[in-house]
């Protein structure tokens, strides 16, 4: 899996929960003094910035596809409309919460020592 490409995320892109938790788990592990897991929660950063900055690219196609079912003359479209905004609703929900968590794990980062050289 290379970091930053949109199939690396596609199979769950809605939910970050995975990501989210495993960057939890790996804080408390640093928090507990294990500064040997530093490299690996760098790597787990990168790999969230990538999903979010993804999933934010996939919110904005999102509303392009809102703006263009919202063309007058387009027919009946409502079902669609509903889908696609459950869908961004859900997305947005997952990409906001992986932000917060990534901005709590950044800060511990480099408060444990991360990202010095």
């Amino acid at each position: 899996m290379r970091v930053g490409t949109p199939s690396a995320y596609r199979a769950d892109m809605d939910s970050h929960a995975d990501l989210i938790e495993r960057m939890a788990a790996l804080r408390v592990r640093v928090a507990g003094g294990d500064r040997s897991l530093l490299g690996e929660m760098e790597k787990t950063l990168t790999q969230g910035y990538a999903a979010a900055l993804w999933g934010e690219a996939q919110l904005a196609r999102l509303e392009e596809r809102l703006e263009r079912i919202l063309v007058p003359g387009g027919g009946s479209r409502a079902d669609h409309y509903d889908a696609v905004t459950r869908r961004h609703r859900a997305l947005e929900a997952s990409v906001a919460a992986l932000r917060s968590e990534l901005a709590t794990a950044y800060a511990e980062f480099v408060a444990s020592g991360g990202g010095a050289r």
